[in-house]
């Protein structure tokens, strides 16, 4: 048996190859949404295919078709929505010798993880925002000035506006992350969601804080200053994001909803849009925030 499908065999190769495309499929790279419906099939059967070859040249072949095909669809360069990248690795050969560990290329320095068990959250009061998830339940998020200042006050900005009632979880990837936030998915067309923002960016405020279950964390295109009003909501550990995106908050009561969204069924491929698009929408009905007084408790236990 090839070196590489003995240790990503079936399913979980077919994964990592999308995750290997995640900076092209992401809704911050919009070639499925704008392809036509048979370029965007085409492509699909290609990585099916590369996922069930039975050799890994045959399958690095079909890689390799993936990508040029994207090349000549002229569908590479980064579009303007707001994603977040499971990996940034780029081109095939690069994605297959990282697989198999054998890369031509230094891996680039790694930023050290602080240590997530021994990690203290800033003691509370601090506001705290429920999104009333339509059908689904509600997601208490605790919110922290302390390590994003600016970012809280956007949130808390539109939120008392409306700004996100009506708005769908319009990505969702099990065992990784639900994302919400773009106001271009309130109706149901869905080619440009994950494109959408508020009209304006605000500046990054990356920190220590480190990506672990139930962390709530600013979606941005990969550009420095792009985030706008898009998030994620992490459900499984991933600190390979630390540093990359800006945590502001995180769920201390809800992540049995969040779990719920996570497991929906979606659109793996983008042929009826984004990649990873649920199915059937899921929708903020609204959002609550309260803010509570000085010296009431201190910072909630998280959500597990």
């Amino acid at each position: 048996m090839d070196e590489l499908e003995a240790s990503l065999p079936g399913e979980r190769l077919r994964r990592a190859l999308e995750r290997a495309f995640e900076r092209w499929a992401s809704p911050g790279v919009r070639h499925f949404a704008h392809a036509s419906s048979s370029a965007r099939a085409a492509l699909a059967d290609a990585i099916d295919r590369a996922s069930a070859a039975d050799t890994f040249a045959r399958a690095q072949e079909w890689l390799g078709a993936v990508a040029g095909g994207l090349a000549l669809l002229g569908l590479l360069a980064l579009g303007t929505g707001c994603g977040v990248d499971a990996n940034p690795d780029k081109g095939a050969n690069r994605v297959f010798a990282n697989l198999r560990g054998t890369g031509t290329e230094p891996a680039p320095a790694a930023r050290e993880p602080v240590d997530a068990s021994t990690w203290e959250w800033p003691p509370g009061p601090h506001p705290h925002a429920t999104l009333a998830v339509a059908g689904r339940g509600e997601i208490e998020i605790e919110l922290f000035p302390e390590l994003a200042p600016k970012t809280v006050a956007n949130f808390l900005a539109l939120a008392g506006r409306g700004f996100y009632d009506g708005v769908a979880f319009h990505r969702v990837i099990a065992g990784f992350m639900v994302q919400t936030g773009d106001p271009n998915t309130r109706d149901d067309l869905p080619d440009d969601d994950g494109m959408g923002g508020p009209g304006y960016t605000i500046e990054d405020e990356f920190g220590d804080a480190p990506h672990v279950r139930g962390v709530v964390s600013m979606a941005n295109t990969g550009r420095p200053d792009s985030g706008g009003s898009q998030f994620f909501i992490v459900q499984r550990d991933r600190q390979a994001l630390d540093g990359k995106y800006a945590v502001f908050g995180r769920v201390v009561r809800g992540m049995d909803v969040v779990d719920a969204i996570a497991e929906a069924p979606t659109d793996l491929h983008g042929r009826w849009g984004p990649r990873d698009r649920p199915l059937e929408a899921i929708r903020i009905a609204g959002v609550h925030v309260a803010t509570p007084t000085a010296g009431t408790h201190a910072a909630a236990a998280p959500a597990h």
